[in-house]
């Protein structure tokens, strides 16, 4: 299938996976390993693939991931340069993950979630050197607002790779919505949603400085939305599967880009 035009993302079919490297985390939900791939525009790229297990629930993992590194790099926040989605077959994932064996059929092919490599992010976890690098970093008061904006419930440590020097990437918005399962009715369109990072940060509270940066940046999300709105829903009608779940996606995040600036500012009680 050709990737439509507004698609922030190549679609790759099963011959564009050519090699097998190690796995690197298996949850019960994600599990993900390490690629070669052949893409038209980036050439043969390592890859990290990413496969949501479906289970007796339909994850949103796919759509999550696409999403949140599309407004995730539209608001200056560094993800990896290459993303695709591209159908694996059962083989090659039983071949990386021999445990899942009981739930995919070898012979069948699934659509993954994939982002070009990121140097260090085998070696990454040093969870106190990401913390203290958080703490230093000039992004950090748009990450927080960021995932203030879509409802990001798994921003840890283990998510954020140390690059080098004062340098970072975000990796893994398989959580935002609030959550890997959401459903229509229930994503968080209103209240504060912390990135569950912050607390390791700062324990008691945000820094002033912090806070303000904070709502600096959250007031941009509304131009960010406006901007990325038909990418967005690109997304939406290539990957989730029903008209009632994508109207909502889109309205969850036009309502919390709208009201960013006023909730954060609220939240952290700052004047500007």
């Amino acid at each position: 299938m050709a990737t439509e035009p507004l698609l922030p993302f190549e679609v790759l079919s099963s011959v564009a996976y050519l090699a097998q490297f190690a796995s690197i985390r298996e949850t019960p939900e994600c599990y993900t390993h390490g690629a070669k791939v052949s893409s038209p525009t980036a050439g043969q790229i390592d890859v990290f693939v990413k496969y949501y297990v479906e289970g007796n629930r339909t994850t949103r993992g796919l759509v999550n991931e696409a999403i949140g590194h599309l407004l995730a790099r539209a608001c200056g926040l560094p993800v990896a340069p290459n993303a695709f989605v591209i159908d694996v077959s059962g083989q090659r994932l039983l071949e990386a993950h021999p445990t899942l064996r009981s739930s995919i059929n070898a012979a069948n092919s699934y659509p993954c979630w994939a982002t070009s490599a990121v140097e260090g992010a085998l070696a990454n976890p040093h969870h106190a050197l990401v913390i203290d690098t958080l703490r230093k970093w000039n992004l950090l008061p748009k990450m927080l607002a960021f995932d203030d904006w879509v409802a990001n419930s798994d921003r840890t440590a283990g998510n954020i790779i140390c690059t080098g020097k004062q340098k970072l990437t975000l990796i893994d918005h398989g959580h935002i919505g609030g959550s890997l399962f959401w459903m229509p009715d229930m994503l968080p369109t209103e209240g504060s949603f912390s990135s569950p990072v912050l607390p390791e940060i700062w324990p008691k509270s945000i820094p002033r400085t912090i806070a303000s940066q904070m709502v600096e940046s959250a007031a941009e999300h509304a131009r960010v939305f406006g901007a990325m709105n038909a990418r967005v829903r690109s997304i939406l009608d290539f990957l989730c599967e029903d008209r009632l779940s994508r109207n909502a996606f889109e309205e969850f995040l036009g309502k919390r880009a709208n009201g960013s600036y006023e909730r954060i500012k609220k939240t952290h009680g700052v004047l500007i």
